[in-house]
Parts: C-alpha cells; structure tokens; sequence
C-alpha cells in the first residue's frame, strides 16, 4: 500500500494503530480464556447444584477466580490507559484516528461482561460452599451464566474478526 495515496497516515501512525490493535487483539484472547476458565468451573459446579461442595473446591475455584480478577484488573488498566491516550492525542491533534478510541471502548465493554460472569459464578461457589448462609440461588445464577457466556463468547469472536479485518 502507498502511505503517499492516503492522507494523513505515516508510517507511525500505521504502526501505532497496528500496535494497539495488537493489544486489543491479545486482550479479546485473553478474555476468550478466561470465560472458558469460567464455563468449566460452572459445567463443575452445575454437577453438585443440589449437595454442595467441599471446602476444598471452594478453595480451589475461589484461587481460579482470584487468578482472573487480578488479570482483569491489568486488562482494565491497559485498556483504559490505551483510550485515555488515543483520547489525548486526538485533543491535541496529533492524530485524527480515533480507531483505539473506538474498538478500545468496545474490548472494555466486553471484559464488562466478564466481569459480571466471574462475579455470578463467584456468587455461585459462595452458595454453594458448606459454610454458606445465603440463600441458594445457584440454579439462577448458573442459567443466567449460560445464557448470557454463549452470547459474550459470539460478541467476542465478532470483535475479533472487526479487529483482524482493520
């Protein structure tokens, strides 16, 4: 591609938006493994809905559920950073692209949603735990779950293919 016949674009430029869709990209991977992490905690926890589990289990899913939030947090952080920034050199016109803007936004909301599923299924050990004294309302939260993962994974894998498709 001639950068000459494209206004506005050098080859930094180029690299910048290559570069953080790069990130981007790596963040949607990142995220599509840890909402299988999570639907295979679920499809576990959906077996013992009714007895319960075991102290041990409630520590061995709460670690796994501590793992993902403490990714999250840095996927939040480099997200937010890499918008914050597009936003700035947009301000001062340093650039007119506004594509990390945009599919940055976008990649957040879906980890937004991750979110809500690793705290549900969060919901779900605690009920689920010998020493809970909430009520259990794990059936709800394992169908919401369900429900709402196979549409995230699908807004997912279509935002990967946008990405890849830039």
């Amino acid at each position: 591609m001639l950068l000459s016949a494209v206004p506005n674009v050098t080859k930094e430029t180029l690299s910048y938006k290559e570069e953080h869709i790069r990130t981007l990209k790596g963040i949607l991977a990142d995220q599509l493994e840890d909402l299988t992490e999570l639907s295979t905690i679920i499809g576990y926890l959906k077996g013992f809905k009714d007895v319960g589990i075991d102290r041990a289990e409630k520590g061995k899913y709460s670690g796994k559920i501590e793992q993902i939030e403490e990714k999250q947090k840095i996927r939040f952080d480099k997200m937010d950073e890499m918008i914050n920034e597009n936003r700035r050199e947009i301000k001062k016109e340093k650039t007119h692209d506004g594509t990390v803007l945009l599919y940055g936004k976008e990649v957040r909301k879906l980890e937004a949603g991750l979110r809500t599923l690793r705290l549900f299924t969060c919901d779900v050990i605690k009920m689920l735990a010998p020493d809970s004294t909430i009520m259990n309302r794990a059936d709800d939260r394992i169908g919401y779950f369900e429900k709402r993962s196979a549409a995230l994974e699908v807004e997912m894998k279509m935002m990967m293919e946008r990405l890849s498709a830039l």
